[in-house]
């Protein structure tokens, strides 16, 4: 149903159709599996649910996240995890629930066609594109490669980058690059999430110490990461 057609109207019933296909059973049933490694070895979110015991229940937590986008969906909040820096403070860690996960992995499925053509699948881009090259492993090997074929290799970063973007910036950029106008609610809402909740005591100073401030910034609570 979700071919890529060639005539006008085909792509736009592909844009018309992007929210109800993630919120299919099938569609969320084939992200748990082929996320499922991955899920079950990833840190619980606010709601401390697990992905074992997300996997316990299976057939009834899919349900309750395809009844969930069908309403008034909303993701929780996030949790946040404080891994302190070698050089002084905290690099904070913000997870979402294994429920929400899952409805990011349906919606960069339906996003993936076009991160060529914005440039986010690209032959150094290890988060987002697809393949065992891809991996960490890889990332590793290309840049063992780059150190025994050049004399010198310049490492760049740039400061607190997601601590720094404002959400408006974000949302105008969903607006023009997001095709799929039934997928843009959902992922402005996503863009809005806040921390909940914190592990460490005093998480709250911690976060705020680290320069996330509610409101303002985006606290990158996507899980292709």
């Amino acid at each position: 149903m979700h071919r890529r057609l060639g005539d006008k109207g085909s792509r736009r019933q592909l844009v018309k159709n992007a929210y109800s296909f993630i919120s299919s059973t099938k569609t969320l049933q084939s992200v748990w599996n082929d996320r499922r490694k991955q899920l079950l070895g990833a840190c619980f979110g606010p709601d401390r649910v697990t992905g074992r015991s997300f996997e316990k229940a299976l057939n009834t937590s899919i349900e309750r996240v395809r009844l969930d986008l069908l309403g008034d969906y909303k993701p929780r909040g996030l949790l946040a995890f404080a891994k302190p820096k070698n050089g002084g403070g905290n690099r904070v860690i913000c997870v979402p629930t294994v429920a929400d996960r899952i409805v990011q992995f349906g919606i960069l499925e339906q996003l993936r066609p076009r991160l060529k053509r914005c440039g986010l699948d690209n032959p150094v881009s290890f988060g987002l594109a697809r393949g065992r090259q891809r991996s960490v492993i890889g990332a590793r090997q290309v840049a063992c490669d780059a150190r025994d074929k050049h004399p010198y290799v310049y490492k760049t970063d740039i400061h607190k980058f997601f601590d720094s973007v404002t959400r408006d910036v974000l949302q105008n950029s969903v607006e023009k690059v997001v095709a799929q106008r039934t997928l843009r609610p959902i992922l402005a809402k996503f863009l809005k999430s806040e921390i909940e909740d914190g592990v460490e005591p005093g998480w709250k100073k911690i976060i705020a110490d680290a320069g996330i401030n509610p409101g303002v910034v985006t606290c990158s609570p996507f899980s292709g990461r």
